[in-house]
C-alpha cells in the first residue's frame, strides 16, 4: 500500500485537517467517547485524533526556564486514580503531567529535563 501526502491532511490520518479540528473542538467540550459517538467514529479513531493533535502541540513549544514551580495532585475516576500536574506559577503553563502521584516520579521530573527540554506553547 502506498500512501500519499496531501496538503490537507494529516500524516498517517484518514481525516481531513479541518474535520480533526472539528473533532478537537469538540473535545474541548465532551468525553472521547461521546464525541465518537456524535459523530459516528471509533473510539480509537477520536483518540487518534487527540494524540495527533497533542503531538502538534509539543512540537509548537519554546523552551523557557520557570522560578517558581507548583505541584498539584488531582483525582479522577471516583477518586482511585491520581495524576500530578507540575506548573509554571509565574505563567500557569502546565509542563508536565505524571500519572501517578508517587515520590519517584515526582523527583524523576527535573531528572528527566536536558537544557533546552521544558518548554511552553508559544
Amino acid at each position: 500500500m502506498l500512501q500519499v501526502t496531501v496538503p490537507w491532511a494529516e500524516y498517517k490520518s484518514r481525516f481531513t485537517s479541518r474535520f480533526e479540528a472539528l473533532v478537537i473542538d469538540w473535545l474541548q467540550e465532551a468525553s472521547t467517547s461521546a464525541v465518537a459517538e456524535a459523530l459516528a467514529l471509533s473510539w480509537d479513531a477520536v483518540d487518534g485524533i487527540r494524540q495527533r493533535a497533542v503531538e502538534r502541540g509539543i512540537a509548537r513549544r519554546e523552551a523557557v526556564s520557570p522560578k517558581n514551580l507548583m505541584v498539584d495532585e488531582i483525582s479522577f475516576k471516583r477518586g482511585h486514580k491520581y495524576v500530578t500536574v507540575i506548573s509554571d506559577i509565574d505563567t500557569g503553563a502546565v509542563l508536565d503531567v505524571v500519572l501517578d502521584r508517587t515520590k519517584e516520579s515526582l523527583e524523576a521530573f527535573p531528572q528527566s529535563l536536558t537544557e533546552s527540554a521544558m518548554t511552553l506553547p508559544r
